[in-house]
């Protein structure tokens, strides 16, 4: 039990420090002061006059000081448009992010293409014509056999939407395939103000296969000089359009990017016709070109 001996020399102390204390935490102050003293004399009573560590005034008030200082930890407020610039920079990373693949893919993939290309060789002197087009020829009683010209296919000899066989002019091995009259008619325009074409049959990649009727015409075509991206030559070629898109979904083993072909003329009872031919398997070089 505590008698007011047990308050001397403090009592002042303790009503001057609850004086300074809001009076809401003056009751729990003096509650507290109670326990401190009688927690001391219950001590001093077990272990015969030493005294244990307890709960005083100056922990109380410390305590209380720092937490009366502390104030909320609060997250700054993100207006609407803060939230939308930082969602759109995420956008912009992810969308740079895609397509720096996408680009990285395409240049491998055009890495990969034109290594595959170097490997492929035009032979010189070009091979004769194989025997089982000069029999279709000779059933077709075909005349004047002549070697147009010997490439690569390129990627816009196969798109669909270019839909067409480009036969450069200055790799034509002769001119002499066309009659002058062909010439002359090439370099007319039609009703629709196009350069005309002539009709020719042709035969191939498969011998074996029918005749398509193709149109064969003169093209001019821009192409740029190398020196800017807005300056162009003019550079002629002749195309085999018409049908063109159909015979190479029906030849997909061989007609494929970067094989070698031949393009052969003959003449039908006067009428322009080709045969082409595919070399396989195409020519392999393992060195550097």
């Amino acid at each position: 039990m505590l008698t007011v001996e047990d308050f001397k020399g403090r009592r002042e102390a303790i009503e001057r420090r609850g004086r300074e204390l809001p009076a809401s935490c003056r009751g729990f102050f003096y509650l507290t002061e109670v326990a401190a003293i009688a927690t001391e004399k219950l001590t001093m009573a077990d272990n015969n006059g030493v005294v244990a560590t307890a709960i005083t005034t100056s922990s109380y008030q410390s305590n209380f000081n720092l937490r009366s200082k502390r104030s909320p930890t609060t997250r700054p407020a993100i207006s609407m448009n803060e939230e939308d610039s930082v969602l759109n920079a995420k956008k912009k990373s992810k969308t740079a992010t895609v397509k720096t693949n996408i680009q990285g893919n395409r240049k491998e993939d055009d890495k990969r293409l034109k290594q595959e290309r170097r490997k492929v060789v035009v032979p010189n002197p070009p091979p004769d014509l194989p025997q089982e087009f000069k029999n279709r020829i000779g059933e077709m009683e075909g005349r004047e056999v002549t070697l147009v010209i010997q490439k690569r296919l390129f990627e816009t000899d196969l798109k669909k939407g270019e839909g067409r066989l480009s036969i450069p002019a200055n790799q034509i091995q002769s001119h002499n395939f066309l009659t002058d009259e062909e010439k002359e008619s090439l370099n007319k325009l039609d009703e629709q103000g196009k350069l005309k074409a002539i009709e020719a049959k042709l035969i191939g990649p498969d011998a074996a296969q029918e005749t398509a009727i193709m149109n064969f015409k003169k093209w001019n075509m821009k192409k740029s000089n190398g020196r800017s991206t807005t300056s162009f030559v003019s550079t002629t070629s002749f195309v085999l359009t018409t049908k063109w898109n159909n015979l190479v979904k029906n030849n997909p083993s061989t007609l494929k990017l970067g094989n070698v072909i031949q393009l052969w003329s003959f003449r039908q009872e006067g009428q322009l016709c080709f045969a082409l031919v595919v070399l396989i398997p195409p020519v392999e070089d393992h060195q550097e070109q």
